[in-house]
């Protein structure tokens, strides 16, 4: 019988909340049908300090501790990890997070999910950058299985590395609904909905320069923006320089927990994005799970993730985006019903099983 090794280096509690979800969503999943897993030995490989939050899957799971201090040093204990387990070519390492080891002594599973370290001007980091395109094409030859998180995600896979042809397969992650329970007792308010940070590639820019230009024609609706905005960020100057009377109408919710975040879905009426880039995109899922109208960007990843569900826009264009504004304020968007397909094309069995078919097939 075979190990599964499930290597999460990437994982910090508190930082990247979207990872953070889909590591928990994944781990809870294997965790509860450990017994329709065909390995012998589950292993979850973490940094050093992240083992505490991982000790309610230790019944059935053990925890590999790395002590890394830098990208450089998990890199390298990355690369040296089948060394340091004792693998052999019969186990398996489920490898999270876009690259994998360097040494090839078992079977590999590779997770990608985006490559925007290819619009470098979006991701300013060298170091990361430098490290993603060393790393990864290595890391999809040496793969056995790919999985990617979306249809776009693969296409821009096959693009850059057609080696990983005929390894792909496109799983979405899990969407977990049961953690934010509808509440049908709570009023709509006047609200538009954003959740995002102020990443260049977000393009909160375009929102805050949209609501401006809505409220300067007489708009009535405020702005919920759930995110950070970084003080050195072109959005962040851009809301300084507001008006008092329109920084009043946007109200910032940086660190909420997920009753807050389901109390601000049901009380908005629509949610925006104006993306420019994302490899799926879980807050537009959350959005429709709430049955909210969702104003998207017109790129091909939003068609995908909101099913052909939305309404589109230029995301460089914010006097469209102010329009559609007053589209939401004059009941035009209408009230969608979104929830059961979002359960549906985003359940646990749909997401989640599909890892472990992969896996077991390995």
């Amino acid at each position: 019988m075979s190990k599964l090794i499930i290597e999460i280096l990437a994982f910090e509690e508190g930082k990247s909340f979207g990872f953070q979800e889909y590591v928990f969503n994944l781990l809870n999943y294997f965790h509860s049908h450990c017994g329709n897993l065909r390995f012998r030995d589950i292993i979850i490989v973490c940094l050093k300090g992240q083992e505490k939050y991982l000790q309610k899957y230790a019944d059935c799971m053990n925890i590999h501790i790395c002590e890394c201090s830098s990208i450089l040093t998990r890199l390298q204990d990355l690369t040296w990890l089948p060394v340091e387990l004792k693998l052999q070519k019969e186990d398996v390492i489920l490898f999270t997070a876009n690259y994998s080891s360097l040494l090839k002594r078992c079977k590999h599973v590779l997770v990608i999910h985006d490559l925007l370290f290819k619009r470098k001007s979006w991701l300013p980091n060298r170091l990361m950058r430098w490290q993603r395109e060393i790393y990864l094409p290595i890391s999809v030859r040496k793969a056995d299985k790919v999985i990617c998180i979306s249809k776009f995600t693969e296409k821009e896979v096959l693009h850059y590395y057609p080696k990983a042809k005929g390894k792909i397969d496109v799983v979405y992650n899990y969407f977990n609904f049961l953690k934010y329970p509808i509440r049908h007792n709570i009023k709509k308010e006047n609200n538009f909905i954003s959740v995002c940070s102020s990443a260049y590639h977000k393009n909160t820019i375009t929102v805050l320069k949209a609501f401006y230009e809505y409220c300067q024609h007489g708009g009535i609706f405020n702005l919920t923006f759930v995110g950070s905005l970084s003080k050195d960020s072109e959005a962040k100057r851009f809301y300084d320089g507001l008006d008092v009377d329109i920084q009043n109408r946007i109200r910032i919710y940086c660190k909420i927990d997920n009753d807050i975040l389901a109390t601000l879905y049901s009380k908005a009426k629509a949610y925006i994005s104006a993306s420019l880039f994302e490899g799926l995109g879980m807050p537009i899922v959350e959005a429709m799970y709430f049955n909210l109208p969702v104003i998207l960007s017109d790129d091909e990843v939003f068609h995908e993730v909101s099913l052909e569900k939305g309404t589109y826009f230029n995301p460089l264009d914010y006097k469209m985006l102010m329009n559609l504004f007053f589209d939401v304020e004059h009941g035009i968007c209408g009230t969608p019903d979104y929830s059961g397909i979002v359960k549906e094309h985003y359940s646990e069995e749909n997401t989640s099983g599909i890892y472990v078919d992969i896996l077991n097939s390995m």
